[in-house]
């Protein structure tokens, strides 16, 4: 209800799959909105929102080809509905190393942001192997 977790995606959608059950194993309920791009020469004049038949809480939003990268991410940091987005590679996998709640603390800590609130945090990513 804090975070959703957003994540582009042009050639290599079937990732995104792989991406949300990862999360659905720790967080059952975590909001992901994704963007796909269509194919080359596929009739996708505008972006169109739609929950994904299999994996819930997963809202997929087919994009025209060569919709490009910010622009997909953009548009998905305006979806997001919760306090807080997670921006994320398609490629992304959660592991035991993802915390969300750690993320949430060291936003809201007053230790961690004595001066201004954070309004972007960075982790580092473990590489696949």
């Amino acid at each position: 209800e804090h975070i959703t977790v957003i994540a582009h995606c042009a050639e290599r959608c079937y990732l995104l799959d792989r991406l949300a059950l990862t999360f659905r194993e720790a967080y059952d309920r975590l909001k992901i909105i994704v963007t796909c791009e269509c194919s080359e020469g596929e009739d996708c004049p505008e972006p169109v929102a739609k929950e994904h038949s299999e994996i819930p809480f997963l809202t997929v939003v087919s994009v025209p080809y060569d919709f490009g990268l910010s622009r997909g991410k953009s548009l998905l940091a305006k979806m997001a509905s919760t306090e807080f987005a997670l921006v994320l590679d398609d490629d992304f996998t959660h592991s035991f190393h993802s915390c969300l709640e750690c993320m949430l603390w060291r936003m809201r800590s007053r230790h961690h942001s004595l001066w201004k609130p954070f309004d972007v945090v960075g982790f580092p990513v473990l590489e696949d192997e």
